[in-house]
Order: C-alpha cells, then structure tokens, then sequence
C-alpha cells in the first residue's frame, strides 16, 4: 500500500488471501488498523457526491490492515527479483511508500507524483514534499518508467519538473508566512493553482506553527 488513502488500499480484502503478505509505512498501518470506521466515512464523503453508488460501496467496504511495516527501506526477493520498497519522507502524507524494481528500471510512487491533475494537498506536507520527490528522483535514471497515482506512466523529466512546482510552492508558503500573508495571498502564486495551492498554504501554516 503506498498509503492509507481509499484508493489504494481498499483492494486489499479482495485482492489478498489469508496468507498475503500486504506491506505499509507503519502510519498508514496503523490507520488500517486502528481508524477503518474512520478512512471508509472519509471516503464516503469524499465520493457522495460524484458517486452515490461508489460512495455507499465504500462505506461497507471490509478493510485488512497491512502485516508487515516499512519504516524507512525494505528489499524483497521477488521470485528472484530484487524489489525496494521505501519510504522517502513526508509529502502526499505522512505514509508514502514507493516500490522500485530496478532490474525494470520501474518506479510506482504513489500520490508523491500526479499526472492527471494537481497533487492533493489535504493531508500532505507541503514543505517537506520537495525533499521526498528529490529522494525518488535519486532512483532513477534517463530511462526510467516512473508510475504515478494517477494518470499515465511518466519519466524522470517530468518528476524533477513536478519537485521544481512543489519546491515553488514550498518557497511561496515560507515567504507568506513570514509576512504574515494570508493562505489565499499565497494560493494566488501557485504553479497548481488557486484551489490546489489554498489547501497547500494552509497546510504549510500548520506546518510552520506546529499544529500539522
């Protein structure tokens, strides 16, 4: 699970049997775990409206937690293939979890890398984002077939172009708050846009008053 979100680990009752070993950061095992009423009223909320139906599904979606923690790295041995799992800091959340199978030169970075739209800022750390995205970046090389959370398969060149937007908005957030700006002083600047770099500042604040 490269994080705790719906969309990426509600499979995981259906697509693993009994004796699936199912890998996570401890935060997003933790939230399996120990919130599912939690995540499943989350995603009800957040699908309601564009997808009653979806939504009411998720809301009686049975959840598994993860049975195996990844706090920092984790190779496993792969019917002979060496596969990395690793966290690489805060930045989409506090659980990313990226899988890189270098014999492929493949690498599936979760919500760290959008192509399909602006990255999700909700739960993300926006200042510290730049860091995991230059992380990623050193695992890859030219050819790399770079998989984001959502949208098409992308390459190094378009991940370093996305941590230059998010190292963009991280600055931006440290300039406005040390001028005391308002968040949607900040939003106005993005390189995601309004909506997008809103939720952005706001996080960032919390950030650098502590409270996120």
């Amino acid at each position: 699970n490269t994080h705790h979100h719906f969309d990426h680990c509600f499979g995981n009752a259906t697509l693993a049997g009994p004796d699936t070993a199912i890998y996570a950061h401890p935060q997003a095992v933790a939230a399996l775990r120990d919130r599912p009423d939690a995540l499943r009223r989350a995603a009800y909320e957040e699908m309601r409206a564009e997808d009653p139906a979806l939504a009411q599904e998720l809301a009686r979606t049975e959840l598994r937690a993860p049975t195996h923690e990844v706090v920092e790295e984790t190779v496993l041995d792969v019917g002979g293939r060496r596969v990395v799992l690793r966290h690489p800091g805060h930045g989409h959340t506090d659980a990313d979890l990226v899988v890189h199978v270098p014999d492929a030169d493949v690498l599936v970075a979760g919500d760290l890398v959008e192509q399909s739209g602006p990255p999700a800022f909700e739960e993300s750390y926006p200042l510290r984002w730049p860091d995991a995205l230059a992380d990623l970046l050193r695992l890859t090389t030219p050819a790399t077939v770079v998989v984001p959370g959502h949208g098409e398969p992308v390459g190094a060149d378009f991940v370093r172009e996305q941590h230059a937007q998010l190292a963009r908005q991280a600055w931006l957030i440290r300039a406005g708050h040390t001028g005391s700006a308002p968040p949607e002083r900040v939003a106005a600047e993005s390189p995601f846009g309004a909506r997008p770099g809103l939720i952005a500042a706001r996080r960032g604040y919390a950030e650098l008053d502590g409270t996120a």
